[in-house]
């Protein structure tokens, strides 16, 4: 593990998803094939994403191509 992914790692323990998440992107940005980092960036983004309040099931309909999904999606949508 690099420095960079270690200091990523502990932005992250102390709360600093946003920090965390700008060092994976550069991590990724100079070296797309590091699985580490990728693993990190994508936990930190669901984490972000479950924190600010987005509805993942939602959020899956709504970038489905079933046309199912797409219509439950609106209906939600309407509801809210």
């Amino acid at each position: 593990m690099n420095g960079a992914l270690a200091y990523a790692m502990e932005l992250e323990k102390k709360g600093d998803i946003y920090g965390a998440m700008r060092i994976c992107r550069g991590i990724l940005r100079d070296n797309p094939q590091d699985g580490d980092a990728a693993v990190l960036f994508a936990r930190l983004n669901l984490n972000h994403r479950v924190s600010s309040g987005v509805n993942m099931a939602m959020l899956e309909r709504f970038l489905s191509v079933d046309a199912r999904k797409q219509a439950e999606f609106k209906r939600w949508l309407i509801d809210v």
